[in-house]
């Protein structure tokens, strides 16, 4: 994964998101559409981003909860 950084916030790629959460990219725009999953942020005409701890709280979130199934 190569999260890189805008100002001081680190941030990452579709690619790593997929990585990080094991869903499809189609999934992940979907769900980013329906506010299930982080909002990218839009970095440039056809670019988008998440923040890393937005990823990171929602994966501890799905964790968490399996943990206290």
């Amino acid at each position: 994964m190569s999260i890189k950084a805008v100002g001081n916030l680190p941030i990452m790629h579709i690619g790593d998101v997929e990585k990080a959460t094991s869903k499809p990219r189609p999934t992940i725009y979907r769900e980013s559409r329906e506010g299930t999953f982080p909002k990218p942020i839009q970095l440039g005409k056809r670019r988008l981003a998440w923040l890393e701890s937005d990823i990171r709280d929602w994966v501890l979130v799905r964790l968490n909860a399996v943990g206290a199934a």
